[in-house]
């Protein structure tokens, strides 16, 4: 692929570890992250391409390797967490599914308490739904 053919983006979010225990107090959020004691950073990262010729299997590949490349660096220096943003997901990712089984029901119980016939799980194309999660 030549450099000609695509350009990168990265975005880098921090996440300090004050922000959940101001949150815990005030109830919690169903991210699963009120147990978080230490700073954290999301990021994330897209390749745009500048034709439809431009191979984006080879795109994504490389992308996804990256994210597996600094997922084995946190590890190695015990920086990593079960967590995944929503917003940054990769289609093959599973966000909902790292927000702790208690969270995981309470979303599904309100799903069914305010959306009981399953509308924006059934008839909105697209996107991470609850009632796929394990």
């Amino acid at each position: 692929m030549a450099p000609e053919d695509f350009f990168t983006q990265m975005f880098l979010q921090p996440l300090p570890s004050y922000r959940w225990s101001i949150g815990k107090q005030r109830g919690g959020n169903v991210l699963g992250l009120d147990d978080l004691t230490n700073n954290a950073l999301l990021y994330t990262a897209g390749v745009g391409m500048y034709s439809d010729d431009s191979p984006r299997d080879e795109a994504h590949a490389l992308l996804v390797e990256m994210k597996n490349d600094i997922a084995a660096f946190a590890k190695s220096v015990q920086g990593d967490m079960d967590f995944i943003y929503m917003n940054y997901a990769d289609s093959e990712q599973d966000p909902l599914g790292t927000y702790g089984a208690s969270n995981i029901e309470f979303m599904k119980h309100v799903a069914a308490k305010y959306d009981p016939r399953g509308v924006f799980q059934t008839r909105i194309p697209g996107g991470f739904k609850i009632s796929n999660v394990q």
